[in-house]
């Protein structure tokens, strides 16, 4: 039916669908599905893992500021502590495990030690061929028997000395003062006389 204004109030016919022929397709207009496993996933916020508290790596000891340990020696006891830490921090250790780490300490101490003196040794009789003569390092020796004829000790500690230039040199003076006869040694001192009561209370008697 037609509207005074010309237009047909009867909704136009739905468009024909497309005729198909046999061995051809029609194109689908359906919005194709994403398979499962490739749609895209939503971005999510994860939270970050709860910190956990931090194994300690070195030994929590302190070295008091007026003591010196050698290298060697921080570094064994360190390798030590390592191998008896717990995951808390602390140490467990058996009274038979503390006596062994103090005797391989002390063990390895005492030989650090002696090959510092036998270092210093050398290097003292060295310094003293350089300083001194022949006639006058004699004279030193010179020296060191004479004051062991009064005490035998004293040639023990003068081997102490490990060819100390300055002790060396004293014994120098020494002896060259031997060698040439102006060396005095003073007398010793009369012993003294203990007087008497008598004396005492009533004085020396005279004749």
């Amino acid at each position: 039916m037609d509207t005074t204004d010309g237009t047909s109030s009867t909704p136009p016919a739905a468009e024909a669908a497309p005729v198909v022929s046999s061995g051809e397709t029609t194109p689908s207009t359906t919005t194709p599905t994403i398979p499962a496993e490739t749609a895209p996933v939503a971005a999510t916020t994860t939270e970050p893992a709860a910190t956990q508290e931090a194994t300690p790596t070195e030994p929590t000891f302190t070295v008091p500021d007026d003591l010196k340990i050698s290298p060697e020696a921080q570094a064994e006891f360190t390798a030590f502590l390592k191998g008896k830490m717990q995951a808390d921090g602390k140490v467990l250790l058996t009274s038979q495990e503390v006596l062994d780490q103090y005797v391989a300490q002390a063990r390895a101490a005492n030989a650090r030690w002696q090959k510092q003196i036998q270092e210093t040794d050398k290097a003292n009789e060295v310094a003293c061929k350089e300083r001194f003569t022949a006639p006058q390092l004699a004279a030193a020796e010179t020296a060191v028997g004479f004051f062991a004829s009064f005490d035998p000790a004293f040639r023990d500690f003068a081997k102490r000395q490990l060819n100390d230039p300055v002790f060396v040199n004293a014994m120098r003076n020494v002896g060259e003062r031997l060698s040439e006869d102006t060396f005095e040694i003073g007398a010793p001192p009369s012993p003294v006389r203990k007087k008497s009561a008598a004396e005492i209370m009533y004085g020396k008697k005279t004749n």
